[in-house]
């Protein structure tokens, strides 16, 4: 890879939040300019991963929860009603770079889909480690890490 680029980060992260638990958002865009972007959920206590849709607003930055959808047979999918008391947990994407392949992982404290269920962009207070991921148009990935980058 080559070329350079600069990167500014504001600290801002999405959450997914209850009012008593939060789960960051890793959104992954559907498509280049698109307000749109997905993110896996699994269904606590049932197995069932779900991709639930993000609609952000490119003006304000603002984002809601626009659908849930899965996919029972794994070939198509289908809208799935979230109701009042489902418990969600996140999946967080890892990169494993000693095998170049991806898994996930859940969030370690569930949400609760109900009235006060929101999503947020705000700055988290920490030490963040930064791992920025690239892929080229040959499908080759490249990584570098910044440590200790510090949010107040």
């Amino acid at each position: 890879m080559t070329g350079a680029t600069g990167i500014v980060w504001d600290g801002a992260l999405y959450l997914l939040a209850d009012g008593t638990a939060e789960n960051f958002l890793p959104l992954v865009p559907i498509g280049p300019g698109e307000p749109f972007s997905v993110v896996n959920a699994e269904l606590i206590g049932t197995g069932i991963l779900l991709t639930l849709l993000i609609y952000r607003d490119p003006a304000t930055g603002d984002a809601s929860l626009a659908g849930a959808f899965f996919s029972p047979d794994g070939l198509a999918f289908g809208e799935f009603p979230l109701l009042p008391g489902h418990r969600l947990s996140v999946q967080l994407p890892v990169f494993d770079t000693q095998t170049g392949t991806w898994f996930s992982i859940p969030s370690v404290q569930p949400v609760t889909v109900g009235p006060s269920l929101r999503i947020e962009l705000r700055a988290v207070s920490g030490i963040y480690d930064v791992a920025i991921l690239a892929e080229d148009y040959a499908k080759n990935f490249g990584f570098a890490f910044v440590q200790g980058v510090v949010v107040r």
